[in-house]
């Protein structure tokens, strides 16, 4: 008799694929949702926020950018990228982002603080008061918009303006420093000093940690020229104030002012080694390598920050400022034209090409970029003197005329001016004019 054949089944490999065939579909699906891209988004949100919450910006920009590849409008992503930029001192790409997020969601009160502080250090002083004023009509106890307001203020009627919200503000925030920094900002404004101190001290006095309250006193005691006292309040300010604080920086540039440069570079090291990623006390450290002629150290610094922050505006500017100093004429006007094409509405780099042009001996291409400046600017003071000079050279005079004429009437003050004018009188033969000048000069 034939012994039947045992099955074979058991140890199939054909078995076997069958048997785990659903198990296997099941699996490749469960993958193929985690590389879905709302898995993809969630992950990188998730890491950006982790990263932004432990103040590593630069990973956190990483993962914000991530997302917006796959959800190019999230206000969220928008804003955290805004936000990081911002503590990082990259003002100009914190604005492009804020500014979109801001369009998402119009009622994000941080937002326009933020975008406010970064408009009034670019002297858009309207567009800053909006902002502080869009967030006091939903919260008029707000301290930080009250204090913003008051930045952004110059004519009597402003600050009067000012001074009534802030005022009707007053039972929300009675006995809150925020509303004495504010007044006493205004104060300032009308050099009304000894006002001002008072609002300041009654500030402090509210909260002896306040960084706010410590650095208006150092400003009070710095019109003062009283040195002494300002040095204390702008070192206390700095200590009380983040890591990445402009108010720090404000101190580094003190010290500076006083004469003080082995002081002003320790402090900014010792920026650097706490917030490598801040790019403002890198650029100041830049600035002091020109100042003492360590072109090679000043041009690589200003490169580190064009690697982390492409287009950053003070470091193009640098490296155009460096190759001037060095004399490299050619060089400073190629990097003075990047920089132009890059902020073509900035009177300020237009004027550093105009200087590149000169010292290159092209006197047309100066001139022509100098009405450009004034186009943008009309009262650029070092435009209008340099326009003036090179006409002078040229002996088109009654332009030159003109144009100082007008500026030593709207600045008595400004010795160069004057000079420059009596100049040009007597490039004119008119003696008497050009002594008429000589005695109103300072």
């Amino acid at each position: 008799m034939q012994t039947a054949t045992k099955p074979r089944a058991l140890s199939s490999p054909l078995f076997a694929w069958h048997t785990w065939l659903p198990c296997l579909l099941l699996l490749s699906l469960f993958l193929a949702g985690g590389c879905s891209p709302g898995a993809k988004k969630a992950r990188h949100l998730a890491r950006g926020e982790k990263f932004f919450k432990a103040e590593q910006y630069d990973r956190a920009e990483i993962e914000f950018l991530n997302f917006l590849r796959l959800e190019r409008t999230n206000a969220v992503a928008l804003r955290q990228l805004g936000l990081g930029y911002y503590q990082q001192g990259r003002l100009i790409r914190s604005y492009q982002f804020l500014h979109q997020a801001l369009a998402l969601r119009s009622k994000d009160d941080e937002v326009r603080l933020r975008l406010a502080s970064i408009l009034i250090t670019s002297l858009n002083f309207k567009e800053a008061r909006e902002h502080a004023e869009a967030v006091l009509s939903r919260n008029p106890a707000n301290e930080e918009a009250l204090i913003l307001l008051s930045d952004t203020v110059f004519s009597t009627n402003e600050i009067e303006a000012a001074r009534r919200r802030i005022e009707a503000s007053r039972p929300r925030i009675e006995g809150k420093p925020g509303l004495h920094l504010a007044l006493g900002a205004l104060e300032l404004r009308q050099m009304h000093t000894n006002q001002a101190l008072a609002h300041f001290e009654r500030a402090l006095a509210l909260d002896p940690q306040s960084s706010a309250a410590h650095f208006e006193l150092g400003n009070v005691s710095a019109l003062s020229a009283d040195n002494v006292k300002a040095d204390f309040h702008f070192r206390r300010a700095a200590q009380l104030a983040p890591v990445r604080s402009a108010r720090r920086i404000h101190y580094a540039d003190f010290k500076l002012r006083v004469g003080d440069r082995v002081a002003a570079k320790a402090f900014l090291e010792s920026m650097i080694k706490q917030a490598p990623d801040y790019i403002p006390a890198s650029t100041r450290l830049a600035e002091i390598a020109l100042v003492e002629r360590r072109f090679d150290d000043a041009a690589s610094i200003s490169r580190n920050i064009l690697a982390r922050d492409p287009g950053n505006y003070e470091a193009m500017l640098l490296l155009g400022r460096v190759n001037l100093s060095k004399e490299d004429y050619p060089r400073a006007r190629t990097e003075f034209e990047r920089l132009v094409a890059a902020y073509p509405r900035v009177a300020q780099a237009h004027f550093h090409l105009a200087v590149a042009q000169m010292m290159n001996k092209d006197q047309i291409k100066a001139i022509a970029t100098l009405q450009q400046v004034l186009a943008i600017e009309p009262k650029h003071t070092d435009s209008i003197l340099l326009l003036a000079e090179l006409n002078l050279r040229k002996n088109d005079l009654p332009p030159a005329v003109a144009s100082l004429k007008q500026l030593v009437k709207e600045q008595p003050q400004l010795a160069q001016a004057h000079l420059l004018l009596g100049t040009t009188y007597r490039a004119q033969r008119e003696f008497d004019a050009a002594a008429a000048v000589c005695r109103t000069s300072p």
